[in-house]
């Protein structure tokens, strides 16, 4: 089901480039689901995966960091972005968020056990009323870029006890 929805999103912007889901994750049976911004360079292009450990930027780097923190395991978590298209290095601009949030409604019906959403950034916190509209968890924290890593520590610090709470 999710790789069909995954064609049906690259058959939309065929010019974007719309990577997989993590094979190693829970797929369809995700209870808890980590949204993010947009696919990075890494899983749109090298390896064409939303994965923490198939990719090797600095933000998934982080992620492990503070996954490791937090006491979850990458293949309990299924990782999305609320603009499933990679544009490239360019902003995402408003348009391209509505229709993320437009293909995150359609998700939400093939994940029948998803009871969690963490909402990582605040592009994926525009998302939020789709979740706690349907009685779902939701935690919201700082993208754990290296961006607010270095520029806001105490931000970047309050993201694992964030995340901590996800599997609770």
């Amino acid at each position: 089901m999710l790789k069909s929805y995954v064609e049906r999103l690259r058959s939309q912007k065929p010019e974007c480039t719309v990577p997989d889901f993590d094979p190693n994750g829970p797929l369809e049976n995700a209870k808890v689901l980590f949204l993010l911004m947009k696919p990075g360079t890494r899983g749109a292009g090298e390896t064409n995966v939303v994965s923490l450990t198939a990719n090797d930027d600095q933000t998934a780097r982080n992620m492990r960091e503070l996954f490791a923190e937090a006491g979850l395991e990458a293949r309990d978590i299924l990782l999305w972005n609320v603009c499933p298209w990679y544009n490239g290095i360019r902003k995402t601009t408003s348009n391209e968020v509505m229709d993320g949030l437009e293909a995150l409604s359609e998700l939400l019906d093939l994940l029948p056990d998803l009871e969690t959403v963490v909402l990582v950034g605040n592009h994926a916190h525009t998302a939020e009323g789709m979740f706690s509209s349907k009685g779902m968890k939701v935690i919201k924290t700082a993208h754990p870029s290296p961006m607010v890593r270095n520029i806001n520590p105490a931000m970047y610090a309050a993201i694992a006890p964030a995340w901590e709470e996800a599997v609770k």
